[in-house]
């Protein structure tokens, strides 16, 4: 299979928790590279179908699909595969407030290769910090970024590791209720 090049698609998913239907008999299809927008108030499952595609949480019925293969039905290999063509961006941006956005960015490549030469992550940090202009940030920690830089910082780590899919959770600022 050519990991990055197939869908996830999700037929006729359900959802429960405690005893409440969260998602009801949902079907969509994530293309590779494309761009899908999840419309919807505070509760309403946005979240939770995202999860639900990246294989985070178990469905109470129904199927999801990586190309041809069920996620929930993947061996250790086969799924530990599938994550490396999938990111998941959190709409709190998971940034650890003792590290710098360069550090930040650095421990998930430093993770997944310990014999990574320190030259060469650094490397790869700025260019992807780079196509976000974010350079001149790299040395601050989170606390002193403004929320639409932070906002930012996920996708410089995403298109760092260059993951074919990347479930993006973020809540729009909250509404005023004024037009603009």
């Amino acid at each position: 299979m050519r990991w990055n090049q197939v869908p996830i698609t999700l037929e006729s998913v359900s959802f429960t928790d405690q005893n409440t239907a969260v998602l009801s008999n949902l079907s969509i299809e994530f293309k590779p590279a494309s761009v899908t927008v999840l419309l919807g108030g505070s509760g309403s499952g946005k979240s939770t179908l995202l999860k639900t595609a990246a294989g985070l949480i178990p469905i109470t019925s129904g199927s999801v699909r990586y190309g041809e293969n069920s996620v929930y039905g993947l061996n250790q290999k086969d799924y530990a595969r599938m994550q490396q063509h999938t990111g998941f961006m959190f709409q709190d941006s998971a940034l650890w407030a003792n590290k710098n956005i360069q550090e930040n960015l650095s421990l998930p490549l430093q993770i997944a290769d310990s014999k990574a030469r320190t030259a060469d992550v650094e490397s790869k940090v700025r260019d992807a910090l780079e196509r976000f202009s974010m350079v001149p940030y790299m040395n601050s920690r989170p606390s002193g970024l403004s929320a639409g830089r932070e906002r930012s910082y996920p996708f410089s780590g995403q298109s760092l590791r260059n993951r074919i899919f990347c479930f993006w959770m973020n809540p729009p600022p909250l509404s005023t209720g004024k037009a603009y």
